[in-house]
């Protein structure tokens, strides 16, 4: 009696067929006696092997059949999520970049999706994470790796308003208003002068905006001041005139120095010269 021991192990699963050599006890060369497993797989998974013992003297003996055990245990695969950065937009976004999948067999039709297309709207940053299917999926093990997506502040300018006005005794400011170039209308963004009014005296003002907005946190602001200028009012003096009869001493005209409109809170006034 001979005995035929069938192959047994493990192997990592690689998309074949696989199996490990069977075993005869003694047999002798004329007999040309071979031992084979029949092949186990391709899938993962644990299977019984069974030894086919063969050869042209096979009628010399009586071969007693052992079988074993072959486990082919799952591929490790990492599934990897998209990650990316945008600007923001007003609208919500998600990686270009799709999820990928370290090395797979075609006839396991392995994918690999990002978890959703789009994850936000406001800027942050947010988890990406990947989605794994296929026919085959029972054959590997899965590591997921999952990734991050950022959305950046918008970069806009909210510009003061500038302007000029002539002097008229009043407290005054431009009549332009603060201009913001680039928000969206979801954020309800708002931009105004610091200021209604800057100085009632002639001269230059600095103006400076003021953002405000409830997705201001979407936005990186540049400011630039504006100036409002007060301009000098034009005054006229005017002499008095007048005629008088000589009477041997100085005289000086009854009619008195004038002066165009000007404003209580200056205390303006005019004399004629001595």
């Amino acid at each position: 009696a001979r005995t035929a021991t069938a192959g047994s192990g493990s192997a990592t699963y690689n998309g074949l067929g696989q199996s490990v050599a069977c075993s005869l006890s003694e047999t002798y060369p004329r007999d040309g006696m071979g031992c084979a497993n029949i092949p186990v797989g391709p899938n993962a998974g644990t299977y019984p092997t069974t030894p086919n013992a063969t050869g042209t003297g096979a009628s010399n003996y009586s071969v007693t059949s052992v079988n074993g055990s072959f486990t082919i245990t799952p591929k490790a695969l990492t599934a990897t999520a998209g990650t990316g950065i945008a600007t923001y937009n007003g609208v919500d976004q998600g990686p270009s970049a799709a999820c990928s999948l370290s090395d797979t067999y075609t006839r396991d039709a392995m994918a690999c999706a990002n978890d959703k297309a789009v994850y936000g709207r406001n800027v942050g940053s947010y988890t990406t994470m990947p989605n794994v299917t296929g026919t085959g999926a029972a054959n590997y093990s899965v590591s997921n790796s999952n990734g991050a997506f950022v959305i950046t502040p918008k970069t806009v300018t909210a510009t003061a308003g500038s302007g000029s006005a002539t002097y008229n005794g009043q407290d005054q400011g431009p009549s332009a208003g603060c201009s913001l170039q680039g928000t969206y209308v979801i954020d309800g963004m708002a931009c105004a002068n610091d200021k209604a009014t800057y100085g009632t005296d002639a001269g230059s003002y600095t103006t400076n905006p003021v953002v405000s907005g409830s997705g201001a946190a979407n936005y990186v602001v540049n400011k630039s001041p504006g100036t409002f200028t007060i301009n000098k009012k034009d005054l006229t003096a005017t002499a008095g005139s007048g005629s008088g009869v000589y009477n041997g001493v100085g005289q000086s005209p009854s009619a008195a120095c004038s002066l165009s409109e000007t404003y209580p809170r200056d205390g303006m006034g005019c004399a004629n010269n001595s």
